[in-house]
C-alpha cells in the first residue's frame, strides 16, 4: 500500500525540503548538497497527464521470479524456437512503464438491424401423372419479408493515450473490461518506473478507437441475436455511441529486453502478467526451412491424379442417378463404383497415410521445444542477465 507524502526531509542532514514540482523525483539539498530520490506511491504518476485529474490505475504486481517464469513460456511460443534459446539468451533489462490511458466506463451503443426473414409457404401445384392425366402435389417455397430489431450493447474500454505504446497496449489490455482501478492514493508505483507522455486526446481515442470497438460489439450482438433463424441480408444501421464516464488512469506494463544471437527482442507483459505481447521472437531459420519443406510435401501429396479420379467418380455417380430410370443409369453407377474402388480408394488411402506421416514429422519438430523448456526448468538455473538472481526460486520455473 502506498503512502501519501506531504513533507520530506533530507536523508543526509535531516533538513526539511520543499516538495518537488510535478514529475520531479530528485531534490538536491540546499544545505548539504545531497541528492535525495523521491519514492512515493504516486511519484511516477505525476508524469502521466502531467499529474492532473488522474483517477487511479493498474499497478505492477509481478515479482522477478514470476516475470522469469512468464518469459520462459513466451520465448517458446514460436514453433521454430532455437534449441539453445535458453542457454544463449541474456535478459538485458526489465523496464516498468507507466502508460497514460482512458477508461471508458459503461460506454453504450444503440442501432437498428434490418434483415429479411424467410417464412415457409405451402401451395398446391398440378403436374402430369405420367398416364395422360394430372395430379395435385403439395409444394413449399420460402418467401422473404423485411424485418428489423433494435440492438443495444454496453461495455467498458481501456485505451492507451500514448501513440508510442498504442499497439502494445491494445494487445495487452484490449480484452480488459471493468478493470479493478486502484485509487490514486493507493497506487504503489516504484521510483524507477518510467512515465510515458500522453499524446492522444480523449476525443481522438473515442472517435477512432472506442466507437469502432462499440460498433463491432453491436454488429456481433445483432448477428448473435438472429443466429439460428432463417434470415438473410443483415444490415446494422444508425449506430449511436455514448462514451459514458471517462477516467484518466495510469497503467503499468513491463518491457523485458532479451538478447539472442546479437539481436534484441522486446517482450511486454501486462501489470498482472495475464497478457503478453511482442513484435518478434528468436527463430531458427533451419527449422523454418524444414517446416516449409514439410508443408510443400503435404501440398504435393494431393496429386492431380487423385483429384481426377474423385471428380470422375462423382460425375459418373451423378449421371447414374439422373438416368436411373433407364438401364444406362445402372451402368454409370456401377462404373462409378468400379473406378472409385479399384483406383480412387488405394490412391486416397496412400494420400492420407502420407499426409499423416508428414504431419507427425511436423509435430515432432515443433514439439521439441516443450522438452527443451522442461529440461531447462528442471535445472532451476535462471536465464543469464538481470534476472539470474532468481536461480533456485520455485516460482521462477
Amino acid at each position: 500500500m502506498g503512502i501519501e507524502v506531504n513533507s520530506i526531509n533530507c536523508c543526509g542532514c535531516g533538513a526539511p525540503l520543499t516538495m518537488p514540482k510535478s514529475g520531479a523525483r530528485k531534490i538536491k539539498c540546499p544545505y548539504c548538497e545531497v541528492e535525495n530520490i523521491i519514492s512515493s506511491s504516486t511519484a511516477g504518476v505525476s508524469g502521466v497527464f502531467n499529474g492532473e485529474n488522474v483517477a487511479g490505475g493498474l499497478d505492477f504486481e509481478l515479482t522477478d521470479a514470476r516475470i522469469h517464469s512468464l518469459l520462459l513460456d513466451v520465448l517458446a511460443l514460436d514453433q521454430c524456437t532455437p534449441a539453445d534459446v535458453y542457454e544463449k539468451s541474456v535478459v538485458k533489462s526489465v523496464n516498468k512503464f507507466i502508460i497514460p490511458a482512458y477508461w471508458f466506463d459503461n460506454c453504450s451503443g444503440m442501432a437498428t438491424a434490418q434483415y429479411e426473414k424467410g417464412i415457409e409457404k405451402e401451395y398446391k401445384e398440378t403436374v402430369p401423372d405420367g398416364d395422360g392425366g394430372y395430379r395435385t402435389e403439395t409444394r413449399h417455397r420460402t418467401e422473404w419479408f423485411p424485418m428489423s430489431i433494435a440492438v443495444s450493447e454496453s461495455s467498458d474500454f481501456l485505451v492507451s493515450a500514448s501513440k508510442q505504446y498504442n499497439e502494445i497496449f491494445s494487445q495487452l489490455y484490449s480484452n480488459t473490461h471493468s478493470p479493478a482501478i486502484i485509487d490514486m492514493k493507493s497506487l504503489d508505483y516504484p521510483a524507477d518506473s518510467i512515465a510515458i507522455e500522453n499524446d492522444i486526446p480523449e476525443a481522438v481515442v473515442f472517435n477512432q478507437t472506442v466507437k469502432a470497438l462499440m460498433e463491432e460489439a453491436i454488429n456481433n450482438k445483432a448477428h448473435s441475436t438472429l443466429n439460428g433463424k432463417k434470415i438473410r441480408n443483415i444490415q446494422v444501421n444508425g449506430i449511436s455511441v455514448q462514451k459514458g464516464d471517462v477516467n484518466r488512469v495510469a497503467v503499468g506494463i513491463y518491457e523485458i529486453v532479451v538478447e539472442y544471437g546479437g539481436t534484441e527482442y522486446n517482450i511486454y507483459l501486462s501489470g498482472d502478467g495475464a497478457s503478453y505481447a511482442y513484435n518478434a521472437l528468436p527463430s531458427d531459420s533451419n527449422l523454418e526451412a524444414l517446416l516449409a519443406e514439410k508443408d510443400a510435401a503435404i501440398k504435393a501429396a494431393d496429386t492431380p491424379k487423385r483429384m481426377i479420379l474423385i471428380v470422375t467418380s462423382i460425375v459418373l455417380a451423378v449421371i447414374g442417378v439422373l438416368t436411373l430410370m433407364i438401364f444406362i443409369g445402372i451402368v454409370f453407377l456401377i462404373a462409378a463404383g468400379v473406378v472409385w474402388f479399384c483406383f480412387g480408394m488405394p490412391i486416397n488411402k496412400e494420400y492420407k497415410e502420407t499426409v499423416k506421416r508428414l504431419e507427425d514429422e511436423k509435430k515432432s519438430i515443433t514439439g521439441e521445444i516443450d522438452v527443451i523448456k522442461q529440461n531447462f526448468k528442471d535445472k532451476k538455473v535462471a536465464l543469464a542477465g538481470v534476472l539470474n538472481h532468481v536461480t533456485g526460486d520455485p516460482a521462477a520455473f
